[in-house]
């Protein structure tokens, strides 16, 4: 009885021992299988590829690149390692083996002998940027080529790129021309070089160039010459690491990114706000705000003078128009903070706008029947006239509103744009001066003339147009159709006010006699 005791003891010491040391076994090993899902890639500031973001005092990886990777990696079930990494050291350590899988990558027979190429996710368009107002002539990228050539054209790059023109490479690698090509690490040096006369000129994408521009506060000082050549860009994996068949896992994740809209999606989310903002931040469409919240003010003004409101209450009318529509579809969206705090220059607009005509106001009043100089009435426009003004200056900023409260509905990544684009562009048009009229007890313009619907159609042409272009994005298109959309709105609104077009009721085959 007690043998069979010890027996029993040492098996259950020997099945203890056994579970122990399987136990620690599992633990040792899951660090080393947790390392295995991770993929070591990297980046470079390249916005809006690849940039860090700074968020309310909180620093974030982000672009279309890292996140096409993220999405990329989720498909495969993978975690990316990204660290910074000058894109030549880059493609050096996806040769030798340090990093597994690169973005941004242009083929070429010379990297395809130590990586494989996946299947084309987007495309890049290449450009040239020079100071403004230089005097440079050529046709096409040939051309370009033979004048750098003829004049000595100094050329700025990015150290270890392929552009889209084997004219323009031929050109880069020539030894007979490498005085005058200045090889830098990141785009900011190219930049640098330019606006210090280091040199005459660099190569990059388009959209990067554009967005590097824009955020330098440069607008004014270099501008784009179009060389209409581009390139499919794929993912570069090394050789060392990958194999055939991590290229076909790779390969059929991007398909059905493409076939599930998750990448148009990311595609939207990164490459449209840039273009919109960039479209937007010039002083011709800053002037046309101007004048709509000009605009906005006489009218509130107006109102408030019929109602003869305290000066106070008049402010409140001046103000609402400008910003109601905006304040309310940016809590909509979850937008912080909201634009007005943003933007406090608006205020100031509405500010100056109101003292101004507040200050004529009493100029007049003061004239006319104080002074009792009634000649004046003969220097003074009728309110007719003045009606007629706000109405071509309230057209002309509607339609601006109207871009703005589309792309806000792309900032805010509302999906489908097509549906959110034209409500937040009712929202930010007309929204404001609806709730002015409300405030004021005044009967809304809505119920009298078809307004509210053309921010509406123009919304929503917009957002059809944007939605379908996600893929090959054009910034001179992009541009062409924001002047297209401003001013087909703005022909629509003087269209309605000069033909007094009522606006669709609900019953549409009985009249109803006006209250």
């Amino acid at each position: 009885m007690k043998m069979n005791f010890l027996q029993h003891n040492k098996y259950y010491q020997y099945v203890l021992m056994v579970s122990l040391y399987v136990a620690v076994a599992i633990f040792l090993c899951a660090p080393l299988k947790a390392q295995d899902e991770v993929i070591k890639t990297g980046w470079f500031p390249f916005e809006p590829y690849m940039y860090v973001k700074e968020t309310q005092g909180f620093s974030q990886l982000t672009g279309l690149d890292i996140k096409m990777i993220e999405a990329l990696s989720q498909h495969l079930g993978v975690k990316p390692d990204f660290s910074v990494v000058q894109w030549k050291q880059f493609l050096s350590d996806i040769k030798s083996g340090q990093r597994l899988i690169a973005p941004f990558a242009t083929k070429t027979k010379e990297r395809s002998e130590w990586a494989y190429f996946s299947i084309p996710y987007r495309f890049e368009e290449n450009a040239l940027f020079v100071k403004y107002g230089s005097s440079l002539e050529f046709k096409n990228v040939q051309s370009f080529v033979d004048m750098a050539k003829k004049t000595g054209f100094r050329l700025g790059i990015m150290d270890g790129f392929v552009y889209a023109s084997d004219a323009i490479n031929d050109f880069i690698n020539d030894p007979q021309y490498q005085h005058q090509i200045m090889r830098a690490k990141f785009e900011n040096d190219n930049l640098n070089n330019l606006l210090k006369d280091k040199i005459d000129g660099f190569l990059t994408d388009r959209l990067v160039g554009a967005t590097l521009i824009w955020r330098s506060g440069h607008s004014k000082d270099v501008e784009e010459r179009y060389l209409g050549v581009s390139t499919p860009i794929h993912f570069l994996i090394s050789k060392k690491l990958g194999s055939p068949e991590f290229l076909e896992k790779v390969n059929k994740a991007i398909q059905e990114m493409k076939a599930s809209g998750e990448h148009r999606k990311i595609m939207r989310e990164y490459i449209l706000p840039v273009l919109l903002m960039q479209t937007i931040d010039r002083p011709w469409f800053l002037w046309i705000e101007v004048l709509a919240i000009i605009a906005f003010v006489i009218a509130g003004m107006m109102i408030a003078d019929k109602e003869n409101f305290s000066v106070l209450a008049t402010f409140g009318l001046a103000i609402v128009p400008s910003f109601g529509g905006g304040l309310i579809r940016d809590i909509i969206v979850g937008r912080t903070p909201v634009g007005i705090l943003v933007t406090p220059r608006y205020v100031y607009i509405v500010i100056i706008a109101f003292l101004t005509v507040l200050f004529f106001i009493n100029v007049y009043d003061f004239l006319r029947h104080k002074m009792k100089l009634f000649v004046i009435d003969k220097y003074v426009p009728s309110k007719a006239e003045i009606t007629r003004l706000i109405q071509l200056l309230d057209a002309m900023g509607t339609s601006a509103f109207t871009v703005i409260g589309v792309l806000v509905a792309v900032l805010g990544k509302a999906d489908p744009l097509w549906i959110w684009g034209p409500l937040f562009a009712v929202m930010t048009g007309v929204g404001g001066s609806t709730m002015r009229n409300a405030l004021a007890g005044y009967r809304a313009l809505g119920n009298e003339l078809t307004y509210a619907e053309i921010p509406l159609l123009c919304g929503l042409g917009l957002s059809l147009y944007l939605d379908n272009q996600v893929e090959h994005v054009d910034p001179t298109q992009i541009l062409l159709v924001v002047l297209l959309t401003i001013f087909i709105g703005f022909l629509m609104h003087v269209f309605v006010y000069h033909w007094n077009i009522p606006s669709i009721k609900i019953h549409l085959f009985k009249k109803i006699p006006p209250s």
